[in-house]
């Protein structure tokens, strides 16, 4: 059997039903489900690009959304918890500010918390990948 024959079939397109499918899908090619961030200093979820969030495959994990730092009254924007944090201090270069033209800095450290070092307003998560610490 395709690999693609085990994928449930799509569902309509309401925001519930497809958070779900894409949760079945994780699933069934062996990811496990992402994991909301608990976003502090007044950042906050941009939903139309995404909702902050984390998940781990194999001996990685990976963030993704976006979160929108127009109150932020600090740098920290979340921290992972154990088990999702990675070895030593790891540096991302990420799209930031309101049309995501300003390069900023993610900064994670192996307690797990999870920085914006430069940049300011929205910043896009998508893509960061790291190794999980010992």
């Amino acid at each position: 059997m395709n690999r693609i024959e085990l994928l449930p079939p799509p569902p309509s397109d309401t925001p519930h039903t497809l958070a779900a499918w894409l949760a079945a899908c994780r699933g069934a090619v062996g990811l496990e489900a992402s994991r909301p961030m608990a976003l502090v200093n007044g950042y906050q979820a941009a939903p139309p690009l995404g909702i902050p969030a984390y998940l781990r495959h194999g001996g990685r994990v990976t963030l993704e959304g976006t979160a929108d730092g127009g109150a932020a009254t600090g740098p920290l924007l979340t921290t992972l918890p154990p088990g999702f944090r990675p070895p030593d201090t790891r540096r991302f270069c990420v799209p930031s500010g309101a049309d995501g033209g300003t390069p900023g800095t993610i900064e994670i450290q192996p307690t797990g918390q999870v920085s914006l070092v430069h940049g300011s307003g929205t910043v896009s998560l998508d893509g960061i990948t790291f190794r999980i610490g010992g």
